[in-house]
């Protein structure tokens, strides 16, 4: 809410797109927004123009951000495997544990709201990989720089996973050619370069200006990625609190995957492979990107 207050405030003075915050730094101001993708701020600071109060506006925008997330989901899910699994996905994806830590104990708002995008950008490059057209090329792109402009961090993230998704899509296409290979991976290219320049308003700053950051704060001693790993009695634990994440075992919030989540992809899987439905490829590629991503949380890890 507080940082919502000090973009209003930024806005009402003039400033299309904030970087700074005055009242920060107990008044000598501080460039938050240089660092913070401000989209969502965008978002609530809408609501908060109409009349509502700033406790409102980020309310809303958190509820908008689940029922976005839903539709990109289902839109993206039945695009591949039809409508009933793109109800089911929608569903899921919005009510994973991370997703109501995210609300309920970490107040992640950006990081929230970037949770519309993930599926519209999977969307985007796998009907752009499919047939050529302004529009998929317009909707990819806007879709990624969204995430960019949204939260930088779940962007970096996501592209660790977008990039093999693309090569999967890239080679699907050469059981049509070489040429049709060639064309599909040019227009991606195309869409990804296209989303960082679209980004650039926030991306060059931040990166020109990356040196007066002191990065460590955040990286080194009790931040410390090798004391975060999840352990594998966290994954389906039902504890749920609302403290901090501690090192080791000793973390005061939930880690869970998902108890019902990890069944549903279970079951997903193994019918897709029993029926032959269509888009089992999909299906097999996201089962083995979960497999790996959750071997990456755990400390068999840290030596990668």
């Amino acid at each position: 809410v507080f940082y919502l207050n000090q973009f209003d405030q930024a806005i009402r003075d003039g400033v299309l797109y904030p970087r700074w915050g005055v009242d920060f730094a107990l008044g000598y101001g501080y460039p938050l927004f240089n660092i913070y993708s401000t989209l969502a701020y965008y978002v609530a600071e809408v609501f908060h123009l109409m009349g509502a109060s700033l406790t409102a506006s980020v309310k809303a925008t958190y509820i908008l951000g689940f029922v976005l997330s839903g539709l990109t989901m289902y839109a993206y899910a039945k695009r591949v495997l039809g409508g009933d699994a793109g109800v089911l996905a929608a569903i899921v994806y919005m009510f994973i544990p991370y997703r109501l830590l995210d609300v309920y104990v970490r107040s992640a708002f950006v990081e929230s709201f970037a949770f519309a995008f993930l599926p519209l950008i999977l969307l985007g490059f796998h009907d752009l990989a499919e047939r050529w057209s302004v529009r998929r090329l317009v909707l990819a792109s806007l879709a990624y720089a969204a995430l960019f402009l949204t939260h930088a961090a779940t962007a970096l993230i996501f592209t660790i996973l977008l990039v093999p998704y693309v090569g999967f899509l890239l080679i699907s296409r050469l059981r049509l050619g070489w040429a049709e290979f060639l064309r599909a991976t040019g227009l991606s290219i195309a869409a990804a370069a296209l989303a960082l320049m679209l980004s650039s308003i926030f991306l060059v700053p931040m990166l020109a200006e990356k040196s007066y950051i002191v990065e460590s704060q955040w990286t080194q001693g009790s931040f410390g990625y090798a004391k975060h790993f999840v352990y594998p009695s966290q994954l389906f634990s039902p504890f749920w609190g609302y403290g901090y994440a501690g090192e080791g075992l000793n973390d005061e919030m939930s880690l869970q995957l998902g108890l019902a989540a990890a069944t549903l992809a279970i079951v997903g899987v193994t019918c897709s492979l029993w029926k032959g439905v269509s888009g089992k490829g999909h299906v097999l590629f996201f089962f083995a990107a979960s497999l790996v991503i959750v071997l990456a949380m755990v400390p068999v890890a840290l030596p990668v």
